[in-house]
């Protein structure tokens, strides 16, 4: 309000008031300092402190309820008259301080005074009663996140220093408060405890802030141990997928934790495709790197068997070195250098390169065969170019040549080239047959070597070296019947699931390998069943057919027992013309 002059006829002199206001007014020397109701036609009811016109203002006391450094008004508002805090009261002018209620431990007391001037204590209604610092109203029992409480506070503590000053001035001593207090952090208090102390929040709750009436708990990607002040968050090597517990858990074997939607590890997950693995701690997962494999089911990267390796990283598997390479360790094949060979990924391969045998040479590095001496030269094992080949003795005749190299101090395994080049024998070779894989020895010519066949040990394969102009050669004259697919063509005729169009389409493929004889009649009467079995056969089924004779057809299909080959081969004609008789077109 602004100051005003007020006639003393509005004033109700005397009257006591609950407040100060600054209006000003002339008035009886008598009334000075005083408090006194105004009526005016701007309120119905204002308060107004009389002052005399002309004296100072610091000559003025502060009023009851009210004190200063010096127990007057001041120009300055803050070291003039300053109301006494809740709590304190003062009951006469001019007073330096205010003073406590008295509290004698069993009931508390408050200055809220209907005259609004703290000039006086009430006591609460009864001893258990108490009232809260700050507030003024009296309560039997401490609300809900609050307890029962004294402490001390010392003066000198900034935040609590107005509130000794206007207790005892300046002094350093300490005071003690009784009332209601927040509960600490990590502790609660509802409606339904006693208020004469907090209880620590349970296993994996937490009260972050003073002052909670319920803990709160803490969600899955989360934990809370003591002092249970805050739910702490899993770190990238745990997870926890429920709510309120006090540690974290370790993801199983090959597995990491995995994020939910708002960032916190509740779950696991499988570490990727084959050829991954989790880290250590277990945060995440890594490749596996080169020389190391993971397959489904393997909690970790293992490094390949020797001599297996992985050349990359992330391998689901090992594998033998490719041709014309040696293994070295798990991460590394070198090639074969000149004057070696190796093959291929043969899984009783030992992965080393091979000298190149006797009478063969080979002049690259990375090779996976050797090329044999020009015509009537001969070499030693490891030859790396056709330049280490050595001439064979020469002569117009083979027995002049002949008696030459027994004569000679070269190697009987080196004199087989030059025999063999004059025409008189063949040089020992492997042998791919749809029977298996056979070698035969060197063998003079018109010699004969028979080896039981390896999937009919009682039936035979004869290997006979030939004269064929002016060089030998071996024949092959296979007494075996069964191929290495022939059980796979079986299966497709014992297969009772499949549709007859799915059968003939597998029968094609399958037909596309090293075929033999038996395979022929294994395959009439795979197209035989699908015959029987349909009512009309789909050109789609007919040019499946159609594929497997072509297969058929450019497989050798040479045997010694011509009897079963005519048979069969008769056997397979009446297949395919059976099954055209019931196609449309």
């Amino acid at each position: 309000m602004s100051n005003q002059k007020v006639s003393t006829s509005d004033v109700e002199c005397g009257s006591k008031s609950t407040g100060s206001d600054s209006y000003s007014f002339e008035c009886s020397p008598d009334l000075a300092g005083d408090f006194v109701q105004l009526k005016t036609s701007i309120s119905q009811n204002e308060l107004a402190e009389v002052v005399i016109v002309g004296r100072k203002w610091d000559a003025y006391r502060c009023s009851e309820g009210y004190f200063s450094d010096n127990g007057n008004h001041t120009t300055d508002p803050k070291t003039g008259c300053r109301e006494c805090v809740d709590g304190f009261y003062n009951n006469a002018q001019g007073q330096t301080s205010c003073k406590p209620c008295t509290d004698d431990k069993i009931q508390a007391f408050i200055s809220n005074q209907l005259d609004h001037k703290k000039t006086v204590c009430s006591r609460c209604p009864s001893t258990n009663h108490i009232v809260e610092h700050g507030t003024q109203t009296c309560t039997s029992k401490c609300p809900k996140g609050k307890h029962f409480n004294k402490k001390e506070i010392s003066c000198d503590d900034p935040t609590c220093g107005e509130l000794c000053k206007a207790t005892k001035g300046n002094d350093t001593e300490c005071y003690i408060e009784y009332g209601c207090v927040e509960c600490p952090k990590g502790t609660y208090r509802d409606d339904n405890m006693d208020d004469k102390s907090c209880e620590k929040c349970q296993d994996g709750h937490v009260a972050i802030t003073e002052g909670f009436s319920k803990c709160v708990e803490c969600r899955e990607g989360q934990y809370s141990d003591d002092p249970k002040t805050q739910c702490t968050t899993c770190r990238t090597s745990e997870y926890q997928d429920e709510r309120g517990q006090t540690t974290c858990k370790r993801c199983g074997a090959g597995k990491v934790p995995k994020k939910d939607n708002s960032g916190y590890y509740s779950s696991c997950e499988v570490c990727g495709p084959e050829g991954i693995e989790v880290n250590n701690p277990g945060s995440s997962c890594t490749p596996c790197k080169e020389g190391h494999y993971r397959t489904s089911g393997m909690d970790k990267c293992e490094e390949c068997p020797s001599p297996k390796v992985a050349l990359k990283r992330e391998a689901n598997g090992c594998e033998f070195c490719g041709a014309g390479t040696s293994y070295t360790d798990s991460k590394t094949c070198t090639p074969c250098p000149k004057g070696q060979f190796r093959a291929g990924q043969q899984e009783s391969s030992t992965g080393t390169c091979l000298p190149c045998p006797v009478n063969t040479y080979s002049d690259k590095e990375k090779s996976s065969s050797c090329q044999l001496c020009p015509d009537k030269t001969y070499g030693e094992e490891g030859s790396d170019s056709a330049q280490k080949c050595t001439s064979c003795p020469t002569g117009d005749t083979f027995e002049e040549v002949n008696a030459k190299l027994k004569n000679s101090n070269i190697p009987s395994l080196l004199q087989q080239k030059c025999i063999a080049d004059w025409g008189e024998a063949c040089l020992s070779e492997d042998h791919s047959l749809p029977y298996g894989q056979y070698s035969t020895p060197f063998l003079t010519r018109d010699d004969i070597h028979t080896t039981p066949c390896l999937l009919e040990p009682s039936k035979k394969v004869e290997f006979q070296c030939v004269k064929k102009g002016d060089k030998s050669e071996i024949v092959v004259k296979p007494g075996c019947l069964k191929s290495e697919v022939t059980s796979e063509i079986e299966a497709i005729d014992k297969d009772t699931a499949s549709s007859s169009t799915k059968k003939i389409a597998k029968l094609a493929e399958v037909t596309k390998k090293n075929v033999g004889l038996q395979d022929l009649k294994a395959s009439a009467d795979v197209i035989k069943g699908v015959t029987t079995k349909e009512t009309k056969i789909t050109r789609t089924v007919m040019e499946d057919i159609v594929n497997v004779t072509v297969n058929l057809i450019g497989a050798d299909l040479r045997n010694s027992d011509i009897r079963y080959a005519a048979s069969a081969g008769s056997e397979y004609l009446q297949s395919v013309h059976s099954a055209l008789s019931k196609t449309d077109d």
